[in-house]
């Protein structure tokens, strides 16, 4: 009967308000079902529950998991009238339960977003003093908390050196994710860490805060530049991961060091990287084309893709590439053909000399390619009519269909024109 008097209150909604003293009794009931049941019937009143507060807290203790969970639960959702006893919470993310920790967590968190003044120097003190578990969790409330989490940014530095990698690891996402929220507090920590000698067995995790900063982790550019040439060949991956992150507010004092990690014949990766950087910076990037054009060569057809596709991100400036290119429509690749015919068609009618190519790839087997070829024909084409129209006017008589049907099209595209290939339309 108690406990389906409790399973009620929740359909009566503020109605059962007046019952809340009742029910704040009824957590000390002999039986466990009833208690949890009761915790939920507080957590469904919500701020109207506010007197109860005391009595959810003392629950965080009980001798039933489901109770201390739904208590904790509960006082999340009591809001402001539940800060005082926040300290109860953080405790309870030490439960030797799961979900009853994760409960008091998501608590906490939502705590924090309506008054992180109390809240956070709180966890601060849990993050420094807590056991794992609860210094894994204090990071997540952190980031929950957002930016109003910027005092932790010290502490959250220090616990980069956590004896517990997935804490280190933790806090690592939650300073990447401060930098977004509260840059100016966090970004200067992060760079004095990474320029600290002593912090080098961390400096992976620093640079990953930094990479989910994204543009905001610009003025550290220089120090990720540098990282390209560590001995370190994950510090490598990681600095141009968060250069390419960075993307165009990249500067070109950057390009040097990405060239020189372009020569990397060690780790292919580590070449796709650089490449992938230099694709997100742009036509800033020109002083790269020789390189990325070598890298059209790679014996790797990853990197091959990945500098077919940076160079067409360069646009016109890569026009010294186009002999490189054409070549590589015919890779053995797929991947690397379709990279090449798109990049062409980005430099445009200045690569009116790999048309006869790119018009035959339009009959490739595979259809991605097909498509790519058919639109790099049609840029190029409209630039150089003079030098496309004979090509196309010829490809109407292809033994594959595909090409013909393509080159028409192109020809419709590039207008009058195409006059001249009347005739073999």
């Amino acid at each position: 009967v108690r406990l389906l008097a409790a399973g009620i209150v929740p359909a009566l909604g503020d109605q059962a308000v007046f019952l809340v003293p009742e029910l704040v009794d009824a957590l000390c009931d002999k039986e466990s079902e009833v208690r949890a049941a009761v915790a939920s019937a507080l957590m469904a009143l919500g701020r109207d529950a506010a007197s109860a507060v005391s009595a959810l807290a003392a629950a965080l203790l009980d001798p039933t998991p489901a109770v201390r969970l739904t208590a904790a639960q509960a006082l999340g959702a009591l809001g402001p009238v539940a800060v005082p006893v926040v300290g109860s919470l953080i405790a309870a993310m030490g439960d030797e339960q799961a979900g009853v920790r994760r409960a008091a967590a998501g608590a906490v968190g939502s705590l924090g977003q309506i008054a992180a003044g109390e809240v956070v120097p709180q966890v601060i003190d849990a993050l420094t003093n807590g056991n794992p578990e609860a210094r894994l969790l204090c990071t997540g409330v952190l980031k929950t908390i957002g930016r109003d989490a910027a005092p932790a940014v010290p502490v959250l530095i220090a616990t980069l050196r956590d004896a517990q990698a997935d804490v280190r690891r933790a806090a690592s996402s939650t300073l990447g994710a401060l930098a977004l929220d509260a840059p100016d507090a966090t970004l200067p920590a992060l760079r004095a860490e990474l320029a600290d000698p002593d912090a080098a067995t961390h400096h992976v995790l620093v640079v990953a805060a930094l990479r989910a900063a994204g543009k905001h982790a610009a003025p550290a550019v220089p120090q990720l530049v540098e990282l390209l040439g560590s001995m370190d060949v994950d510090l490598r991956t990681a600095g141009a991961e968060a250069l390419k992150a960075v993307g165009q507010q990249a500067p070109a004092d950057a390009v040097p060091a990405l060239i020189e990690a372009l020569g990397d014949t060690t780790h292919s990766h580590v070449r796709v990287l650089a490449a992938g950087v230099l694709e997100a910076i742009g036509p800033g990037a020109a002083a790269a084309v020789a390189a990325l054009t070598k890298g059209v060569g790679d014996p790797a057809a990853v990197v091959r893709r990945a500098a077919a596709t940076a160079l067409g991100a360069l646009g016109p400036a890569a026009v010294s590439a186009t002999p490189a290119l054409t070549k590589a429509v015919e890779d053995l690749d797929p991947s690397v053909r379709r990279a090449a015919a798109e990049s062409l068609g980005s430099i445009g009618p200045a690569a009116s000399s790999s048309l006869k190519a790119l018009i035959n790839a339009q009959g490739d087997a595979n259809p991605a390619l097909r498509s790519a070829a058919a639109g790099a024909v049609q840029a190029i084409a409209a630039g150089a009519p003079q030098e496309a129209v004979p090509l196309l006017a010829a490809a109407l008589t292809h033994e594959n269909g595909e090409v013909r049907y393509l080159s028409a099209g192109a020809l419709q595209a590039v207008g009058k024109a195409a006059a001249p290939a009347v005739g073999e339309l």
